[in-house]
């Protein structure tokens, strides 16, 4: 049994997403615009705090997260098993949350109203990294280990997301992943 298992399930699933937005940007750069990963990303222990949206470091500014929400056992994927029986064949599912928030335009310091197109961009902005997140957990994270067994994905939920005073906005992906787990049982004595 690894014990990291389950953290490098995240880590793998947090690449694969910055590859996705860094291959998006690459493809969609319009005026010096720049859509790539996030720059603050991280494995999160929770749901992530809202406190770096707005960080602005080479141009990209964001915040990409993931975070392991659930694990159970399943005999049906992606259903989780009524029960569990020593010796049973059953498929670890681990629920991982994504989470990519961006800065939005806010009212400035005057009062002055964001314009249609600083709010249309966000707006593109939160709608290319769906597309990275879907992409990356379609194509890339659904690479199995060992490389010739594909991994099972579904995306259970995607939300668009917003905090009242943070200036952030973004989507959260909520996807069920085939861990690959083994769970060792100890015996006792």
């Amino acid at each position: 049994m690894n014990p990291l298992a389950l953290y490098e399930l995240a880590t793998t699933t947090l690449d694969c997403v910055c590859a996705a937005q860094d291959a998006l940007q690459a493809e969609l750069a319009v005026d010096g615009i720049r859509y790539g990963c996030a720059c603050v990303s991280m494995v999160s222990p929770a749901p992530p705090v809202w406190d770096s949206c707005c960080d602005d470091c080479e141009g990209t500014g964001g915040q990409l997260t993931v975070h392991i929400a659930d694990v159970f056992a399943s005999t049906k994927f992606p259903e989780p098993a009524q029960a569990v029986f020593p010796c049973a064949p059953v498929i670890w599912v681990a629920q991982l949350v994504v989470t990519s928030l961006r800065c939005i335009p806010s009212v400035s310091e005057t009062g002055q109203a964001p314009s249609p197109e600083a709010i249309a961009e966000s707006a593109r902005t939160v709608s290319i990294d769906t597309m990275a997140i879907l992409q990356a957990v379609t194509c890339c994270l659904t690479e199995g280990n060992p490389p010739k067994r594909k991994r099972r994905v579904s995306v259970s939920s995607v939300n668009p997301t917003s905090g009242d005073d943070a200036g952030c906005t973004g989507v959260e992906v909520t996807i069920l992943v085939e861990a690959g787990l083994c769970v060792d049982c100890v015996e006792s004595s």
